[in-house]
């Protein structure tokens, strides 16, 4: 019963993360020790006991993450775009039909419902990857630190060794399309769709809609207007943050795994030089202290990351089929799986961002520690911190993007978003489930979601600005370190009679 108890509370929890970086020990040999790079860095295909820096992951985790995978990948963006212009052009001779509105109101709360599920796994695996890396950089700083002390203060060195300044050829861009002309497209396209003026744009198109209400009487044709405009939009949003995401993320494994080979590059020269053997410290990240609401959220958001929400929706689908002969397969029966969906969706996008807010700030705490600690080294060179390009945090666009978003990550917008899906069930309740009902709880659901879902993508681009300015700046820290290092080994390993 315990055991029970212990499974039911386990989604959600936040539990600390114990990361030891492998020590990088030169054997009598002269055979450097295993190193171990992807454990740093998340790669758990290659984790072993020895790395010290997490468990493998289970064969249905690892599973689902390939289809995570997938679901980001070009083929199925084009898919998807595919789908929609043929939805699209099929208007031409059916868009005066009921049902051809509704299809697309319904494939696109299925979609959008699967990739929920599959964007929240994408966001936590990339944050256990961001903070395992973080880790394993504090893991080797006092070490680093003590033996870049050791090697200052060797008299030829400190006479000798003048501290060489980067070149221009250094210079470390963290690319996050690093290739193809499609790849760039997605980066401009990720930038225009969450950009301040594209917002605005949505919510003018909006008053426009609501414009035409009395000319159309306010009937439910006019509703399937909206409908099928922001349904197809949501298919679109959801299948480019899920490929937006799987390049940033793939790109940014890249980034991780190059700094990480440096770093342990840089552990290896200073052991060699200093005949240093103190073993990595153990680092703890503890997990964030949280209100009982948002470890409600944090609940919700692991079971929709997990196999759990699509078999919830699997069931759904199931027993929708299943009433179809028993309502002759007419437009109430088509409206009954968008408005289950489309409620779910609405509530899940505000749960994404608010997520999303949440797992970036344990990021950014801890990696502000390595960055406090990449000044410690550099102040042992005499040099000064890498300066940070802008990522335009004064222009207006920024600013009012940035203050919008954090207004719908807060645990109380997720509250507000729950309670809305609570009154729209009333309504369409005592509306009896009419058609008019359902397409109540069909499009204000459907507007709500596509705009949260632009502010998600649009935190999504501020935050790998950020994230991005980091990695360069602990390359340009690692590149200063290394030329210093490789200078004052080259003075000591110089004869007396030449030194002088």
């Amino acid at each position: 019963m315990q055991r029970l108890i212990e499974a039911l509370k386990a989604p959600g929890s936040q539990s600390p993360i114990t990361v030891t970086a492998p020590m990088q020990l030169v054997l009598p040999a002269g055979v450097l020790e295993d190193v171990h790079i992807a454990s740093a860095i998340g790669d758990d295909e290659k984790l072993d006991n020895h790395s010290g820096h997490g468990l493998k992951k289970a064969t249905l985790d690892r599973w689902l993450d390939n289809i995570v995978k997938a679901s980001g990948s070009t083929p199925v963006f084009m898919l998807i775009v595919c789908g929609l212009l043929a939805w699209a052009f099929l208007g031409i001779p059916y868009g005066h039909s009921e049902e051809w509105p509704i299809l697309i109101s319904d494939i696109q709360a299925i979609l959008c419902y699967i990739f929920d599920s599959f964007i929240m796994r994408q966001q936590f695996n990339a944050h256990q990857q961001h903070i395992r890396f973080s880790a394993s950089l504090r893991s080797r700083h006092q070490n680093l630190k003590n033996m870049l002390l050791q090697l200052s203060c060797q008299p030829r060195v400190a006479g000798g060794a003048a501290l060489v300044q980067e070149s221009p050829q250094d210079t470390f861009e963290v690319k996050v399309l690093p290739e193809g002309w499609l790849g760039w497209l997605a980066t401009k396209a990720s930038l225009a769709f969450g950009h301040f003026i594209t917002l605005c744009l949505f919510w003018a198109g909006i008053f426009v809609w609501l414009g035409f209400g009395n000319y159309c009487d306010w009937s439910n044709q006019w509703q399937l207007y909206i409908n099928s405009a922001t349904s197809a939009l949501m298919v679109l949003i959801f299948a480019f943050l899920a490929y937006i995401q799987e390049w940033h993320g793939t790109s940014t494994q890249k980034c991780l795994t190059r700094l990480t080979q440096i770093d342990c590059d840089l552990e290896k020269s200073l052991r060699q030089a200093t005949n240093y053997a103190t073993e990595n410290s153990t680092i703890i990240v503890a997990p964030p202290s949280m209100s009982k609401i948002q470890r409600a959220i944090f609940y919700y958001a692991d079971l929709v990351g997990t196999l759990t929400g699509i078999v919830i929706l699997i069931i759904v689908i199931v027993v929708w089929v299943a009433l179809g002969p028993l309502l002759s397969f007419n437009a109430n029966w088509w409206l009954i799986i968008g408005t289950y969906a489309g409620l779910v969706g609405m509530h899940d996008g505000f749960v994404l961002r608010n997520v999303q807010k949440n797992l970036r700030m344990r990021e950014d705490e801890t990696f502000e520690q390595n960055k406090l600690e990449d000044i410690e080294l550099l102040e042992i060179l005499g040099a000064r911190a890498h300066q940070e390009s802008p990522v335009q945090k004064n222009s207006l666009s920024y600013r009012i993007s940035n203050r919008i978003s954090n207004v719908f990550s807060h645990e109380l917008a997720v509250v507000v978003g729950l309670l809305t899906v609570i009154g729209l069930l009333v309504a369409a309740t005592v509306m009896g489930w009419s058609t008019t009902g359902q397409l109540i709880c069909n499009f204000p659901p459907s507007i709500i979601e596509s705009f949260v879902m632009m502010v998600v993508l649009s935190a999504h681009n501020m935050s790998d600005g950020q994230r991005r300015d980091d990695l360069e700046s602990f390359y340009a820290t690692r590149v200063q370190v290394a030329k210093y290092v490789q200078q004052s080994v080259g003075i000591l390993s110089m004869s007396p009679s030449k030194a002088n």
